[in-house]
């Protein structure tokens, strides 16, 4: 408890979901008014209530909120859709139209009711090297990787972040993260 004027008070402290959500929301907006590249953290830090401190503390920067985004929105529409085609495959349905035609369903509903973050990721207007992560997250089913793990894979490709700036913008071979130890051969 502090102590203010000789009354006692509470601290209130903010649950980190709710921190998270409240920053989500905010950069929702703000991505949606002005694009990835036009926003500004600072935006951000005035619609959410959130200190600026607070939000690189839980996402790192701008562009890790947008790759938040993006991770729930995909990770809401690919559970929900999966629910509602299991549920039709226990309910006895088997024609693999009427499946997905039960899935397009959900999914068109779902980006009706949350039509603003399905804004803020169609609308082209993304950090650097996105579209790249996007298109292999999908393929594989993943998530978009928003830290450069620094590891450079056996064909050389570099790591695959978007936020990794050599990463992003040098060919994969060519990647500054650290190199594989090249073992000799015997």
């Amino acid at each position: 408890m502090l102590q203010s004027k000789g009354r006692a008070r509470a601290r209130t402290w903010t649950s980190t979901s709710a921190t998270k959500e409240k920053v989500l929301d905010a950069a929702v907006e703000v991505f949606g008014e002005h694009g990835f590249t036009a926003a500004t953290m600072a935006e951000i830090v005035e619609r959410s209530g959130v200190s600026v401190g607070s939000i690189y503390h839980h996402f790192g920067g701008k562009t890790e909120v947008f790759n938040a985004i993006w991770e729930d929105f995909v990770g809401l529409l690919r559970s929900r859709v999966d629910e509602v085609v299991q549920a039709a495959r226990q309910g006895g349905e088997t024609d693999g139209f009427e499946l997905f035609v039960v899935g397009t369903r959900e999914y068109l509903w779902l980006i009706w009711e949350n039509r603003a973050q399905a804004r803020v990721v169609a609308m082209g207007d993304t950090p650097p090297g996105f579209d790249v992560q996007r298109r292999r997250a999908s393929r594989v089913g993943g998530t978009v990787k928003s830290r450069c793990s620094g590891s450079v894979r056996r064909d050389g490709s570099g790591c695959s972040a978007i936020s990794c700036s050599p990463c992003a913008t040098r060919p994969r071979s060519r990647c500054s993260a650290r190199r594989p130890r090249r073992t000799r051969k015997s």
